[in-house]
């Protein structure tokens, strides 16, 4: 029944993720989108900061600077829907540009100090030997590359492409790319470290959860 639910969660999870993609797409393609369809593309991304002020030791502040976003958004409607691309370039932007921040800072502390590092610690049994915290360090280093170029392609087809082209990289190429390099990555993995223990992607994003909640 665990495992039922668990499918349940992450095809839900998975479905809704594909549905605010497709409308992400569809406005920020669109000239002039219907403003329903612009409201709908930022639910999530709404939803995503209060969710994180409300986590924050600041609570109170971060709440309140959600709630000032969301008066000047509600009192600027008709200018988000006139420039809703730019809003969206922002967006995956920012998403690129924290990650790889987070990712890269992490790298020239060493192999056990590397953000993959640390995950891996953390839910790994025993103490992770060198070669495996060489590996995962070369692993951070991948990521942050990736964050890189994504943010820099993100860069070059916003500026000098139409903006359709933008479009569909920053909302089906890059999301279908990091579903290739998590793929791509477990396989090399299997290859260079055959007889340790591997978490599968699902228990990869619960290792990354239980990371930031420990």
């Amino acid at each position: 029944m665990t495992r039922t639910r668990k499918l349940i969660r992450v095809s839900a999870f998975a479905l809704g993720g594909a549905a605010y993609l497709g409308v992400a797409f569809a406005a920020s393609a669109m000239e002039r989108p219907p403003l329903l369809l612009v409201l709908a593309g930022m639910l999530p991304m709404a939803a995503l900061a209060v969710a994180a002020g409300w986590a924050s030791r600041a609570r109170y502040a971060a709440l309140s600077a959600c709630a000032v976003a969301l008066v000047l958004l509600l009192l600027n409607l008709q200018r988000l829907q006139d420039h809703v691309a730019f809003v969206y370039f922002i967006q995956h932007m920012g998403a690129m540009g924290a990650l790889g921040l987070t990712f890269g800072s992490t790298l020239w502390a060493g192999p056990e100090q590397a953000f993959c590092s640390r995950i891996a610690a953390f839910v790994m049994p025993g103490r992770l030997d060198a070669q495996y915290l060489l590996y995962t360090w070369k692993v951070t280093l991948a990521w942050t590359i990736f964050f890189a170029l994504s943010g820099a392609v993100s860069v070059i087809l916003f500026c000098w492409g139409p903006v359709v082209w933008w479009s569909f990289f920053a909302n089906v190429v890059s999301p279908v790319l990091v579903g290739a390099m998590f793929v791509v990555e477990y396989g090399v993995r299997l290859v260079a470290l055959p007889s340790r223990p591997h978490l599968n992607l699902s228990e990869t994003i619960q290792a990354y959860q239980a990371y930031r909640r420990g």
